[in-house]
């Protein structure tokens, strides 16, 4: 009984598990790689959605504020929407869109020196007199084009009259 009886467990080899280290570390690498490009691509289509968002955004406050004008005016790179309880004024600075509301007040209309800023970067504001249906041209940089949103320049009724009346006279 004095001797005892020699118990061998198979084990691996220091070869065979560096190799399967060496295959999970790749493995591992392949899928954190796949993963990071995921959310980069998450990251990008997030950031073009919102900019979309916000430019529809601002051609729709755009379009809606057009149509509720009596007039449209443009001044010093400056276009207005003649409102009947409102005037609202667009204009660019350092590229960049502006809005600003003027409301009346007890019948005078009063500036509150508070500009917005609209999030949409925009190249130039310009009237376009080469017709005889003046226009005001909005021109905004959008992927590396130029979008362009222009509006036919509505004058007040008296304007329309004094045309009107020109006319008969010619």
């Amino acid at each position: 009984m004095g001797k005892r009886e020699k118990i061998s467990v198979q084990a691996f080899t220091i070869l065979e598990v560096t190799i399967v280290v060496a295959i999970l570390s790749v493995l591992i690498t392949i899928i954190t790689g796949a993963l990071n490009r995921f959310n980069e691509q998450l990251k990008v289509n997030t950031d073009i959605q919102a900019e979309l968002n916000n430019w529809m955004l601002v051609r729709s406050n755009f379009w809606t504020e057009y149509h509720q004008s009596d007039s449209v005016g443009y001044a010093e790179e400056q276009l207005f929407f003649y409102q009947p309880h409102r005037t609202v004024c667009y204009k660019s600075e350092e590229d960049r869109l502006m809005r600003k509301e003027i409301k009346p007040f007890n019948g005078q209309r009063t500036a509150a020196d508070e500009w917005m800023e609209m999030n949409v970067d925009i190249a130039s504001i310009r009237e376009d007199t080469t017709d005889r249906k003046p226009r005001i041209i909005l021109t905004f940089p959008l992927k590396g084009d130029d979008m362009e949103l222009t509006f036919f320049k509505q004058q007040n009724k008296a304007d329309y009259v004094n045309q009107y009346y020109e006319q008969l006279n010619e």
